[in-house]
């Protein structure tokens, strides 16, 4: 099965609806229909990064199963690379973040039109102080947010992994599980149990809906089916071994077609009658012949 299977075999066991998941991937589409711009309202994004960096340590993840044989990755602290915590420079519209946490909690002001608050969460110098502005926007609907934050939170973690080579390379790291923020406290984000907690490998048993990990989840599938993880850059001792066997390839067919093609080429060329060719009857070239036509 596949992780997207997976997924969704985690999902029935919680009762999370399978729309929302269909409705992140439809997004992720949808913002790669240029392959640059969001058609959101979120603003524009500079074109992905392909620079080639080592993958992010998965610090403060735990490997894990569950009772029907899934894979899991459990993360949940700052130093590790799917955390919103995790320093993670990105653009968008011009503007730079520190974090993915930032960019969502800034869009989160711009939503309900709280520009000064906004501006505040811009000039945060750390993810906590960003969410902390962004638990003081003024207008805030919860039944609005209940609706938009999924498709933003969705916006800030794609945009995170495409302009941070490094981190992406540690999400593709974990193909074949599925991500699940194990967040103690966190029932919407995570699954409202710390890792260190035995029930964070029974589905059946967390509090939480884990959107995060979902996420992450989709978003990897989408990233390795895609041109993006086509136009990653090679690295150079790969790249070498590839052309030394793309080579040795190349001379191989060269040879079967000379082999079963060249025959009469070959009979007829000097190096034939220089070597082999010592008089019509003899013995050697008869049978050498006979060799070649089988």
């Amino acid at each position: 099965m596949s992780a997207l299977d997976n997924l969704a075999l985690i999902d029935r066991t919680i009762g999370y609806p399978k729309e929302r998941t269909a409705a992140i991937t439809n997004l992720l589409h949808e913002l790669d229909k240029d392959g640059v711009s969001l058609k959101d309202g979120y603003g524009s994004a500079p074109k992905p990064s392909f620079v080639a960096e080592k993958a992010a340590p998965l610090d403060g993840s735990t490997s894990a199963k569950t009772p029907f044989g899934v894979d899991l990755i459990l993360f949940y602290t700052t130093e590790c690379p799917f955390s919103n915590y995790h320093h993670a420079p990105m653009t968008v519209d011009g503007k730079d973040f520190l974090s993915s946490e930032q960019f969502f909690m800034w869009v989160k002001a711009k939503t309900f039109k709280d520009e000064e608050t906004a501006e505040d969460i811009l000039s945060a110098g750390s993810p906590a102080e960003a969410r902390k502005l962004g638990r003081m926007v003024r207008n805030f609907k919860d039944e609005v947010w209940k609706e938009t934050s999924l498709r933003i939170m969705t916006v800030a973690c794609y945009r995170k992994f495409q302009q941070n080579p490094g981190l992406r390379s540690a999400l593709f790291s974990t193909a074949g599980a599925v991500l699940v923020e194990a967040a103690p406290r966190d029932r919407i984000w995570g699954i409202g149990i710390g890792a260190s907690n035995v029930n964070a490998k029974d589905p059946a048993r967390w509090r939480g809906s884990n959107n995060l990990g979902r996420i992450l989840t989709v978003i990897r599938e989408h990233m390795v089916s895609s041109k993006v993880y086509a136009m990653l850059p090679i690295p150079l001792e790969f790249s070498i071994v590839f052309f030394l066997e793309l080579l040795g390839c190349s001379l191989y067919l060269v040879f079967l077609y000379l082999l079963y093609n060249g025959k009469e080429v070959f009979l007829h060329s000097p190096f034939f009658h220089l070597f082999y060719s010592t008089g019509e009857h003899n013995k050697r070239d008869f049978k050498f012949r006979l060799l070649l036509q089988e």
